[in-house]
């Protein structure tokens, strides 16, 4: 499906498309920023609620897991992140990348008819085996409690992607999908709002089956690099846990973290 994009983020036109009850009601938008989710934990520690989201049109520091950094061009993508508060246990909470990738999985196929994007475990999402978009959960606590900060980083224009990334990377533009900035953001929170709601009643759990159907994962040859050295085996599904369950010489295990590469 081919939408014209915007030019630059209208966060009036984002709060027009809004169907959500607290994601994205209290945005603060930035033409330049360090890192949206450093904004976000500022606002967290000095009493933003729940929902709260901070947008840029451009970070000059944008970062994903273990630090590395997400180039973040001016206007060719959604750099977001939102508070979101949990009475789920700290243990569960390293299922919310899962929940938000399915949240926006959901969103690009359903809502707007892209084809062909897979979750790849933990924190990204995949077009055509390339990464599309990736997510970065932080914890923090302010005056209203405890609070995970929910970084989005969505290649949406050709300038996303730097060219000596474009054979691990892809925007949807790039892959024929035009989809306006604020439309798109506006699906995704209105998807991860429902399945928040979800996972605090029923856990990772009551995502599961519809997070294993957009997962290419499963039945995969893969290594997964972990800080002592990487294992290699067979993946043979995701658990109710969020844990990725791996067959290999040493038997089966399931793993809370580590990074995934394709062996075949």
């Amino acid at each position: 499906m081919n939408l014209s994009p915007s030019s630059e983020m209208d966060p009036g036109a984002l709060s027009r498309l809004l169907t959500t009850l607290a994601l994205g009601r209290i945005v603060e938008h930035h033409a330049r920023i360090g890192s949206t989710n450093d904004r976000a934990m500022e606002r967290a520690r000095g009493g933003a609620p729940h929902g709260t989201l901070v947008t840029a049109e451009e970070q000059l520091q944008g970062r994903g897991r273990h630090g590395r950094e997400w180039h973040s061009a001016a206007g060719q993508g959604v750099w977001a992140s939102v508070i979101v508060h949990t009475s789920r246990p700290p243990q569960e909470q390293s299922q919310i990348p899962l929940v938000a990738g399915l949240a926006l999985a959901e969103a690009l196929g359903l809502d707007f008819g892209v084809q062909g994007v897979t979750l790849k475990w933990p924190n990204d999402l995949e077009l055509g085996g390339r990464k599309l978009a990736g997510f970065l959960c932080e914890r923090t606590s302010g005056p209203q409690g405890d609070f995970i900060i929910v970084g989005s980083g969505i290649n949406t224009g050709v300038g996303a992607v730097p060219p000596g990334l474009r054979e691990r990377a892809v925007s949807l533009e790039e892959a024929g999908c035009a989809v306006p900035r604020e439309s798109l953001l506006a699906a995704y929170l209105a998807r991860f709002e429902g399945r928040l709601v979800e996972w605090e009643r029923d856990g990772f759990g009551g995502a599961r089956a519809a997070y294993l159907a957009c997962s290419d994962l499963p039945g995969r040859e893969v290594r997964l690099l972990l800080a002592d050295g990487p294992v290699q085996g067979r993946v043979v599904t995701v658990d109710e846990a969020g844990a990725l369950v791996i067959q290999s010489e040493g038997g089966t295990r399931a793993y809370f973290a580590g990074e995934v590469e394709r062996v075949r």
